[in-house]
C-alpha cells in the first residue's frame, strides 16, 4: 500500500499544501495520522479524485440542463 504526504499530492497536483491539509481536516480527504504526520493512502486519493470528477461532471450538466431551460423560454 503506498502513501503519499500532503506536500507529495500537492506537488503532483500543482496545489498548495495547505489545500490538501484543508482537505484533510474537513473530512474531505481521507488521511492517517502516522505520529505526527498525515498521509494519504493511494486508494483514499484515487476516491477523492473519482468523487471530484463525479461532482464536476453533475454541475456541468445541470448547468447545461439550466442553460436549455433559459434558451426555450
Amino acid at each position: 500500500m503506498k502513501y503519499y504526504s500532503p506536500e507529495e499530492i500537492a506537488e503532483h497536483f500543482n496545489l498548495k499544501p495547505g489545500t490538501v491539509r484543508k482537505w484533510i481536516r474537513e473530512g474531505k480527504l481521507k488521511a492517517v495520522k502516522l505520529g505526527h504526520l498525515w498521509r494519504v493512502r493511494e486508494d483514499d486519493l484515487k476516491n477523492f479524485i473519482n468523487q471530484d470528477k463525479k461532482e464536476s461532471a453533475e454541475r456541468m450538466f445541470d448547468q447545461w440542463v439550466e442553460n436549455g431551460k433559459n434558451e426555450e423560454g
